[in-house]
């Protein structure tokens, strides 16, 4: 991913006149287009989730399972903070996240020095190219290719999405939305947004890491399709709670569109829609498979899958170093940030579980192979 990144101490109280300022044009946004809100669980935490009209409502979808019942009595003071009736601060409520965009209500966002136009991108620019600065107490990430903009102020636990056109959402944020603004937040709190797939039975998980294309989504849903709790197939919240425990983020998952038929075919009336240039069908479990998917799994083991030329899936003890190696760099290199302390976070995770390398054989039999893990058995080849 080509980012930009600029010193932040030059630049400390430009963001924070620019999150004012952003701050004002949503409000703008909300009182031309109506506001609603709702509130999620995250890990065990209120955030609550403030729309400016009805064009990005979308979002709640992969977020649906994670709705909990909100005080419609909570109101903003001019600090933008959240308040309670009579001043004090509503300590419920650990993040505020507020979504805008700007065609229906006719708005654009503060200009910026550093804010780059989508005609301005150099030819060839990739879709992800961003300007981020994340060093200081506000935390700015812009795409000028979709003109989106994620804002977080650190101290006043308060983010904002702004998107100038719902048309051009980026494909990775209808599945998995708020990602960069909510791994700002996990920073904050001990927690960590991982790039993994998490599956289990009877409370008992298994983390799957690994790069795109390693199998981790194909996998998971392969465990899904054999009735096994679902937790993520992509990006999961992980937590020490106090042992290392996984919480379900997204309900989304995706499945190459052109295995459905040979491999998933129960699974095509289910398809919501089909997103990105690789022709990935997504499905929203919290809707197609409500039972199966889990606030929560605790993780019992830690696993690498690889593709290999073998009919049945077997899970093989392999060392620490290959499944952090797995983990640390698809979930951290994109975030570039100088703050994080993911990689000892991860680190730690990795230490206090077994790790396995599953490599995978027809994909049938991955669910027996990860039972295997999940009923804490020893792992024999012949």
């Amino acid at each position: 991913m080509a980012q930009s990144t600029m010193v932040q101490s030059d630049f400390d109280d430009q963001l924070d006149d620019y999150f004012k300022g952003m701050m004002t044009v949503w409000s703008q946004c909300a009182s031309r287009l109506g506001e609603s809100s709702m509130e999620l669980c995250i890990g065990g935490k209120r955030v609550r989730l403030r729309f400016a009209g009805q064009n990005l409502m979308s979002f709640v979808r992969p977020l649906a399972h994670l709705i909990v019942a909100s005080d419609s009595s909570g109101a903003e003071n001019r600090s933008g903070n959240v308040t309670k009736p009579g001043g004090d601060s509503d300590d419920s409520v650990a993040l505020e996240i507020r979504i805008g965009e700007g065609k229906s209500a006719q708005l654009r966002p503060p200009a910026a020095s550093w804010m780059m136009d989508r005609k301005d991108l150099p030819p060839g620019s990739h879709e992800f190219e961003s300007w981020r600065c994340e060093r200081g107490k506000v935390k700015i990430n812009h795409l000028p290719r979709s003109s989106s903009i994620s804002l977080f102020n650190c101290d006043q636990r308060t983010a904002c999405y702004w998107i100038d056109d719902p048309a051009e959402i980026p494909f990775y944020e209808i599945a998995s939305p708020f990602r960069t603004i909510l791994s700002w937040w996990a920073d904050t709190i001990g927690a960590q947004i991982a790039h993994a797939a998490v599956v289990g039975k009877e409370g008992r998980g298994v983390l799957l890491v690994g790069r795109g294309g390693s199998g981790k989504s194909t996998t998971a849903m392969a465990c899904v399709d054999a009735g096994l709790q679902y937790v993520s197939d992509d990006y999961v919240w992980l937590q020490m709670d106090p042992q290392p425990t996984a919480y379900c983020l997204y309900n989304s998952a995706k499945l190459h569109t052109k295995l459905l038929p040979e491999h998933f075919p129960d699974w095509q009336r289910q398809v919501a829609l089909e997103v990105g240039p690789l022709a990935k069908s997504v499905f929203f479990l919290h809707e197609s498979a409500p039972d199966l998917v889990t606030k929560h799994l605790a993780i019992c083991g830690v696993l690498s899958p690889k593709i290999t030329d073998r009919k049945q899936s077997v899970c093989l003890p392999t060392s620490r170093a290959e499944v952090l190696m797995g983990l640390g760099p698809s979930t951290l290199l994109p975030r570039r940030s100088g703050e994080s302390n993911g990689f000892a976070f991860l680190a730690q995770w990795v230490r206090e579980l077994p790790a396995y390398r599953l490599e995978l054989g027809g994909i049938p039999t991955s669910p027996t192979a990860l039972d295997a893990v999940l009923q804490n058995r020893a792992v024999h080849v012949d």
